[in-house]
């Protein structure tokens, strides 16, 4: 048991998680022309022409729409490549007009059902919202009752929780997308995307190492104190047996229970005659307590 009397200097739960945050969080200065994956996501027949000019706007600015319209020929159900494809995405983009549009088995809109998706995975959301609903032409607006109820429950959540922009037509919504991603992407937190010869490799090489050894070194002081314990959970095991004079098969003695024990500081004691514990307690001159 030499190795008690020096452990080794172990590394804090502050440092080992310190060094395993993300190896690009620092780097992302040293990179040159990020690019970011942005999801659109509205009803779809009423609000053609205001998607090509969102689309138009974020390529634009270099960065990459993503949506319906792009979303390819699978075997996979329609939700399940929503779903991936915003993963994928660093921003989410809601354009909200006059239709609640088409709704889910549970009785959301695939729009909100988008949108809490997105919220659940910690998107960023861009959230533009018609000005004046009411001046909507009919054929671009919701009919019953039920669904605009529905609609305007929706704009109530999004406007509760988001700080949103309002628009009028197609060329003000573009003009307001643009200046709102121009703004507010450069503050916010994302992956983006970066062409190869854009990073700073040499760099980025030797924090990668740098994790590596302190990963390396966590492990080998992990081992090294399992080694510790199974060694000691092995002699407490025995000498629990010499005491007990009982065999190791009728033995119920857990790690757990060890453990326990030693975060408690209550090492176990067991009692000096095995068949003590079906008799009375006894007081130290041998006689019987009292009944």
């Amino acid at each position: 048991m030499e190795s008690w009397k020096q452990p080794r200097k172990l590394i804090t739960i502050h440092q080992f998680r310190t060094a395993t945050s993300h190896p690009y969080k620092d780097t992302q200065q040293t990179m040159r022309g990020v690019r970011y994956q942005v999801f659109i996501s509205s009803t779809y027949s009423d609000l053609k022409k205001e998607r090509i000019e969102v689309h138009d706007a974020i390529l634009s600015m270099t960065h990459f729409p993503a949506g319906m319209e792009m979303f390819p020929a699978s075997n996979l159900s329609a939700w399940k490549i929503i779903e991936r494809v915003i993963s994928d995405s660093d921003f989410y983009l809601l354009i909200i007009g006059g239709r609640y549009g088409s709704t889910t088995d549970d009785g959301l809109s695939y729009t909100e059902r988008e949108y809490d998706f997105a919220v659940t995975q910690g998107k960023p959301v861009f959230a533009f919202l018609h000005e004046k609903p009411e001046s909507i032409p009919f054929g671009q607006s919701e009919a019953g009752q039920a669904a605009r109820e529905r609609l305007l429950d929706f704009r109530n959540k999004v406007e509760a929780h988001h700080t949103c922009k309002y628009w009028i037509d197609a060329a003000d919504l573009k003009g307001k997308v643009i200046t709102s991603l121009a703004m507010e992407i450069p503050n916010l937190p994302a992956v983006g995307w970066v062409r190869a010869d854009g990073v700073n490799n040499e760099k980025l090489l030797k924090k990668l190492v740098d994790l590596q050894e302190r990963y390396d070194r966590v492990m080998q002081d992990f081992e090294l104190l399992k080694q510790k314990y199974d060694s000691l959970s092995d002699e407490c095991s025995a000498e629990f047996v010499r005491n007990c004079s009982i065999t190791p098969r009728k033995l119920v003695f857990t790690q757990s229970r060890f453990f326990g024990e030693c975060m408690a500081h209550e090492p176990v004691r067991p009692p000096a005659n095995p068949t003590d514990r079906h008799r009375g307690n006894r007081d130290p001159g041998g006689g019987a307590d009292a009944t």
